[in-house]
């Protein structure tokens, strides 16, 4: 999908903006599709600027359960990945497996995340972890 900032803020965003400041919910999930030839669980954008920074959002992002689409003939798209997530600020990466953990730590040894990054993400898990398990 190809959306204009300015339409994307007052079409789309308006109304989960609203939501997500007055209620903070715990978790988020990014869709599987691509906004502007990004996938959105990839989209520091979205996540970091708009999210946390415009939002003050302090849950956690997971991605929606990502569907392989490098499978299908009729996408030129590659699937999202792990490390890219991670470096968008994405905390938990669905369902997750031993290929995205790879990815993850190629990711590491490529610079495209940082090991502080993965640090961050992961505490932003442990503490909704603990804050609902206190609640």
């Amino acid at each position: 999908m190809q959306v204009q900032t300015w339409k994307m803020r007052e079409i789309y965003l308006k109304g989960f903006g609203i939501c997500v400041r007055e209620a903070q919910p715990k978790a988020v999930m990014t869709s599987y599709n691509l906004l502007n030839g990004t996938h959105t669980a990839e989209n520091r954008g979205l996540i970091m600027d708009i999210l946390r920074a415009e939002y003050g959002y302090q849950g956690i992002v997971m991605t929606d359960w990502v569907t392989p689409m490098t499978g299908d003939a009729r996408s030129a798209h590659r699937d999202s990945q792990a490390q890219y997530v991670a470096a968008a600020g994405g905390n938990l990466f669905m369902p997750g497996n031993k290929g995205d953990y790879d990815n993850l730590l190629q990711g590491i040894d490529s610079g495209a995340v940082t090991l502080e990054q993965v640090k961050i993400n992961a505490s932003r898990v442990v503490r909704t972890v603990r804050a609902l398990t206190q609640e």
